[in-house]
């Protein structure tokens, strides 16, 4: 909201002082035309329209290079190339003061990439208190993940009292499925694999996005197999072929794919 009024302020000063400009020297250059009636206002909404493209586009958020970001990914994972490009963008953010979008999303893809460690230190750099609805809910969401990510209950259990409030609220579409898988990955550390099977179903109808499937049904293919449902974990583990595009993706899959078989050998073994 502050950034919005600034700009509008901005907007309105240049274009007065710009059209008292225009008018100043149409009258030293006698072009006595601009002077007639109405020819002012016309000057002024010229100015005010010009004046707001221009700084408009100026405070826009940076595009985040999605294209060659998913194209690194996909042939190299996070490789430094990749976090070459989230720091460019990164500090671009920052210099045009979306300095939490930038943190966050930073944050966000080093845990994503295994570099927990340094995510972490993003995230406690961060205001909680000054942090939006939305940011707080990208916050703890990523918080909660890492730490289930590194298997550390205690922490989780920390962070979940905090977040339940913000993560079990989350109705947008972009943020949803993530919240859930996260919330469901948390359930499935503290041993309730109903509860977390749960959680990861609603995330798939969340409608969340390939990358994401691909997680999900990777999940629910360790709460198939601790249940003994082998067929189930066939199924899930087949299906989320389909949406491992990248190689970090590949690359867990394939490791769900072993364990599915060991669990697979060692069924075989005892009906024997």
């Amino acid at each position: 909201m502050k950034k919005t009024i600034k700009l509008l302020v901005y907007t309105l000063v240049f274009s007065i002082v710009c059209t008292q400009l225009v008018l100043f020297i149409a009258d030293r250059a006698g072009l006595t035309m601009l002077r007639q009636k109405n020819m002012a206002t016309l000057i002024y909404s010229c100015c005010v329209a010009i004046a707001g493209i221009v700084l408009i586009e100026r405070n826009r958020i940076p595009r985040l290079p999605t294209v060659r970001l998913r194209e690194v990914l996909e042939t190299d994972g996070y490789t430094n190339e990749y976090y070459a490009l989230m720091l460019r963008w990164h500090d671009a953010c920052i210099k045009r003061g979306y300095t939490h979008t930038a943190r966050l999303t930073l944050a966000e893809s080093l845990i994503d990439g295994g570099h927990i460690g340094e995510g972490l230190e993003i995230l406690e750099k961060l205001n909680v208190d000054k942090l939006g609805s939305a940011h707080k809910r990208v916050y703890y969401n990523t918080l909660l993940y890492a730490a289930v990510s590194q298997g550390d209950i205690k922490a989780a259990d920390g962070i979940y009292e905090k977040a339940r409030p913000w993560l079990y609220t989350a109705s947008s579409r972009n943020i949803a499925a993530s919240v859930k898988h996260t919330l469901g990955c948390y359930e499935y550390l503290r041993g309730d694999v109903k509860r977390a099977e749960t959680l990861f179903m609603q995330a798939l109808d969340s409608r969340p996005a390939a990358d994401v499937i691909c997680e999900i049904k990777m999940a629910l293919t360790l709460c198939y197999l601790d249940t003994g449902r082998l067929e189930l974990a066939k199924e899930q583990a087949d299906s989320a072929a389909q949406f491992a595009a990248t190689l970090p993706l590949q690359e867990k899959l394939e490791r769900t794919r072993e364990l599915s078989e060991e669990v697979f050998r060692q069924r075989l073994s005892e009906t024997a």
